[in-house]
Parts: C-alpha cells; structure tokens; sequence
C-alpha cells in the first residue's frame, strides 16, 4: 500500500522534505517529461552528499555524463531544505560559468540554473550579480574563479568547483580556508587534463585532489572519489553520438583522447598508457534513492 503525504504522520521536517524534494523528481507531476531520476553515478554523488554527510567529493567524470544536472539538483535540494545558506557555482571563468549554467537552456527550454526547479521556491533572479535568491532567505550564486584573492572571507555553506582541471591551484587554496566557518561540503568535478604532471615532481593540481579523495576515501570515510566514463549516461541520444565520437578518434588514432575526455582515465595527451596509480575503478553500491530511510519508509514507494 502507498501511503500518500497526507496520510502519513510527518514531522514538519519531513513535510519539507517531501514538499523540496517532490517538486525536484516531478513525483507530483502528470507530465512524463516533469519527472526525473538519477542514473546510478549521479546517485552515488547525491548519496555522499545528502546521506552520507560526506564533506569532499572529487568527481572524475566524462565529458556529457550529466554533471551539470546533478550539480543544478544538488544545488537546489540543499539551498531549499536548509534555510539562510550561501550556495556557490563555481567555474574557472566567469564567461564559462554565464555559458555552462546561466545562458543556456536545457531541452525543455529552462534556464539551467534560474529555472531548474520549481518557480514558487524563488523569491527573485538578480542578473547583475547571477543569483538566485529563495524565498528562504537561502541563494545561489554563479561565479568564476578568475580573480581568486577576491575570494578571501566569504562564508559559503555549499561550494561547487566545474571543470575543475582549468582551476588555477591558487583558488583552491584562497577558497578552501573559508569552507571552515560552516563545514561546508566541496563537490570539485570535471574531466581529467591533457597534462597529468606540471613538472618532474609536481602533478597537475586535478590529480593531486583526486588523490587526496581518493585516499581520504580509502583511510577514513571522509571524502568521496569516484571515476565514472560518459557512457554510464542512458541517455539514448547521448549513447548514439558517442557511439560516432569512438569510432572517429579511434580512426584518427586519438584513442588516448577517447579515453581520457570520454573515459575519465588519466592519460597525458598523445600517449596510450594510463596514469597506474589511477588505474582501478571503485567498486561502490548503487543506492534505490537520494534520500533519507525514514522518508522511505514513511511514504513507502513515493520514490
């Protein structure tokens, strides 16, 4: 038996978390297109985040595996369900990050970012400053990372670095500092450089935070790393285009280019052998849900 929101007996935490995320799947919708779901790699991010508490996550992905959804979903979950917090988007660039989440629409014709979940949860859109401010007291802000010591001070609650191989190390280390205030989450994502190592004895500063989640991961539980290939994308016309994009670059003998923007292995550009020590996939279980047990439980099916 199903138990409807209104049947079952939940507190007014839980009432919000229905009312956020409902709106966010589309549970409530009669149009199939409203309606969304995480593939098994999204849902693994979602999980680290939401359940887990986990504080840093390093995500080595391919290039249009679904990071900006999953991100944008991230990002308005956890703006909407804690009141008064400071979100930040975060690419290499300014222009990059107007582009990627800001000007762009997605296929049902929605601005990524401004318009990614419901619009009675936004109080307005400031398109001088790109954020999106909830009726919460709560924000998003889209930004670059081009003027690092600008950064110096601020007290995020949720910081997301995209395209993190084009960071320039200084940012990470002006903006880690301020994380402290709060404990806020860092989710780094992005495909793999062309350039695993700086010099003989410096790694490029993708892999060294890789790592770091890596090892933290492995040590204590008190990051998250995971390595995921495009192709985990279902999306069938996703999984067409790449189907042509392989057989292309294996022709031109960019195998090493397939692998690394495609694959998400580490592998120096115009070389076949992958970085060793980033070799090994993890093996990690696939969660039914983003979400919380008792919500499982009291509303029994709802997701």
């Amino acid at each position: 038996m199903i138990i409807s929101p209104d049947e079952a007996i939940l507190t007014p935490q839980q009432q919000l978390y229905h009312t956020v995320v409902g709106a966010l799947h589309g549970w409530h919708s009669k149009n199939p297109k409203d309606h969304w779901e995480p593939h098994e790699g999204q849902a693994l991010i979602g999980k680290a985040v939401f359940v887990n508490n986990i504080k840093f996550i390093f995500v080595q992905c391919g290039r249009k595996w679904g990071k900006t959804e999953i991100i944008l979903y991230i990002l308005w979950r956890w703006a909407l369900l804690n009141p008064g917090n400071s979100c930040y988007y975060i690419c290499p660039s300014l222009k990059q990050a107007k582009e990627i989440v800001w000007k762009s629409k997605d296929r049902r014709g929605r601005s990524r970012v401004q318009e990614f979940g419901p619009k009675e949860f936004v109080e307005g859109i400031d398109n001088q400053e790109l954020r999106v401010i909830f009726k919460n007291g709560s924000f998003i802000k889209v930004d670059g990372s081009d003027n690092f010591d600008n950064w110096a001070g601020i007290s995020p609650h949720l910081v997301v670095e995209d395209e993190i191989r084009s960071f320039r190390a200084e940012f990470h280390a002006v903006m880690n500092p301020n994380r402290a205030v709060f404990d806020a989450p860092l989710i780094a994502i992005g495909t793999p450089p062309e350039q695993i190592w700086l010099d003989r004895d410096t790694p490029h500063p993708y892999v060294e935070l890789a790592h770091e989640a890596r090892d933290l991961m492995m040590e204590d539980g008190s990051a998250f790393w995971i390595k995921r290939p495009s192709w985990d994308n279902p999306d069938p016309i996703i999984q067409k285009w790449l189907a042509r994009e392989k057989i292309r670059l294996i022709r031109k003998n960019r195998e090493y280019e397939w692998m690394r923007e495609y694959g998400a292995e580490l592998v120096p550009g115009s070389a076949n052998k992958v970085f060793p020590t980033f070799v090994a996939d993890m093996t990690l279980p696939h969660p039914s849900v983003i979400g919380h047990d008792y919500m499982v439980n009291a509303l029994n099916g709802y997701n």
